[in-house]
C-alpha cells in the first residue's frame, strides 16, 4: 500500500512538472497591453504608389494595444500642402501618449483625374495602411480620430461623414467648409471657384452637393474650430454645420475664435489639440 502511494505521487509531481513548463498562453492583444516600447518617428512611409501617398509616425514611448491613433491631414486649397506643416501637432499628439500619423494626399487636378473622390480614397488607404501596421507599432485600430485643417479638415469631415464604414471615432475640423455651394464663400475674392472647379471636376450641382460634408452628417462626435476673421473661408461654414449636428451627439461642440484668421494662432492651435487630447484618451 505504502509502495502505491508513493508511486502515484511520483505520477502527480511529473505530471504537475510537465504543466509548470508549458508556455502561458496569453492573447495577442493582452500581451501587447503590458508592453512598453521607446518612442519612434518614421518619415515617408508609402502607403500607396504615387509619390504623393506618404506618411510621416509619431509613436509614443510606453505605448501598448489601448494607445489611440489621430490622423493629421493638411491644408493647401486641395492643390498644395504638405505634411509637414502637421509636424508640431503630431509631436504634441505622441508627447500626450498618442500615436500620430501626418499624411500627404494627391492634389486636385482635373487633368490627372483627382478629383475630391480620389482624395477621400487616399485617405481610406492610408487610414487601410494604419490599421495594417497596429500589430507592428502597437496602437488601437478601432480608435482613430482625424484631425485637419482648410481643405485638410473638408476632407476629413467628409470621409468621416461620408466615406467612414466605422472606422473613424472622431473628427476635428479647424477652419474646415462644410457647404461648398455657399454663395457667401464662393463670392469671396479668393480664387476659390477655380480651385472648386478643380475639387469637383465638373459644375454638376450633384457633384458640388456630394462633396459638402454638411449633406452626409451622422453622429460622429465632431470639434468644429473657426476664427471669425476668416478671409477664405467664412466662419458661418461652421456654424452651419454645427447647426446641423448639435442634437446628434451631445459631445458636438463649436469654438468660435474671436479675431482669429484662417490660420491659427498657437495658443488657439495648442487649445484646439489638448482638447482632442481629453476627448479621445
Amino acid at each position: 500500500m505504502k509502495k502505491t502511494v508513493l508511486i502515484l505521487a511520483a505520477i502527480i509531481f511529473c505530471l504537475s512538472g510537465i504543466h509548470a513548463n508549458e508556455p502561458e498562453i496569453t492573447d495577442k492583444k493582452s500581451e501587447n497591453i503590458m508592453m512598453q516600447t521607446e518612442d519612434l518617428v518614421l518619415r515617408d512611409v508609402p502607403y500607396g504608389e504615387s509619390p504623393r501617398q506618404k506618411l510621416d509616425v509619431f509613436l509614443p514611448d510606453g505605448r501598448s494595444s489601448r494607445t489611440k491613433v489621430v490622423l493629421l491631414i493638411p491644408g493647401g486649397g486641395w492643390i498644395g500642402g504638405d505634411k509637414g506643416g502637421f509636424e508640431g501637432a503630431a509631436t504634441v499628439f505622441a508627447d500626450s501618449s498618442i500615436a500620430a500619423f501626418t499624411m500627404n494626399y494627391r492634389y486636385a487636378n482635373i487633368s490627372d483625374g483627382v478629383t475630391y473622390v480620389e482624395m477621400l480614397a487616399d485617405i481610406d488607404s492610408a487610414i487601410s495602411f494604419i490599421i495594417s501596421k497596429s500589430d507592428e507599432y502597437i496602437f488601437d485600430p478601432e480608435q482613430i480620430c482625424l484631425f485637419g485643417h482648410s481643405a485638410g479638415a473638408h476632407l476629413a469631415l467628409l470621409y468621416t461623414y461620408r466615406n467612414n464604414d466605422n472606422r473613424v471615432n472622431n473628427v476635428v475640423s479647424l477652419a474646415g467648409p462644410s457647404d461648398l455651394r455657399d454663395p457667401v464663400m464662393l463670392s469671396m475674392p479668393t480664387g476659390i471657384m477655380t480651385i472648386f472647379y478643380s475639387l469637383m471636376g465638373n459644375m454638376d450641382v450633384c457633384t458640388w452637393e456630394d462633396a459638402g460634408p454638411i449633406n452626409h452628417v451622422n453622429a460622429i462626435t465632431s470639434l468644429l474650430y473657426h476664427g471669425t476673421e476668416d478671409e477664405i473661408i467664412p466662419y458661418h461654414q461652421s456654424e452651419v454645420l454645427f447647426n446641423k449636428i448639435k442634437d446628434l451627439n451631445p459631445k458636438n461642440r463649436l469654438d468660435i475664435i474671436e479675431g482669429g484668421g484662417h490660420g491659427f494662432a498657437s495658443e488657439d492651435m495648442t487649445r484646439a489639440i489638448n482638447e482632442t487630447v481629453e476627448l479621445i484618451k
